[in-house]
């Protein structure tokens, strides 16, 4: 038996994937349990990055300097595998960039990385948008 609010994330789901049928977008929903579960972790993985974007977007506003601006960082065991919770995922903390870049000189250039290569995207899509 399902209840309200599985009832409630079904029916909001089902009216998106109705608007986005016209356009040969698929959700991929299944039975109303899974979609419920589906509801539920995709929201809080949002709610939760949604806090830490804000976090720093506060830290930048405060002109905190870019070393002392916080990172995920996934934690590993003694041995160097991951540290993983009780769903199989990474087990991640806020670290700031500077201190993450003396533990994991690797990871903190990964970080770097990710974020020049958004940025080159960007600029290539404003490039883009400005000729049309």
């Amino acid at each position: 038996m399902t209840n309200q609010t599985q009832q409630y994330a079904q029916k909001k789901l089902q009216a998106a994937q109705e608007a986005l049928k016209p356009y040969g977008i698929d959700l991929g929903l299944k039975n109303i349990q899974s979609n419920t579960i589906r509801v539920i972790n995709v929201g809080v993985g949002g709610i939760k990055n949604g806090a830490v974007s804000s976090r720093r977007y506060a830290q930048k506003t405060r002109n905190v300097h870019v070393g002392e601006q916080e990172y995920y960082y996934p934690l590993r065991k003694p041995d160097g595998t991951f540290l993983l919770d009780e769903e199989g995922k990474k087990v991640k903390v806020l670290m700031r960039y500077s201190l993450i870049k003396q533990v994991d000189p690797g990871h903190a250039e990964d970080i770097r990385t990710r974020l020049a290569n958004q940025a080159e995207g960007l600029l290539e899509k404003v490039k883009q948008m400005e000729e049309i």
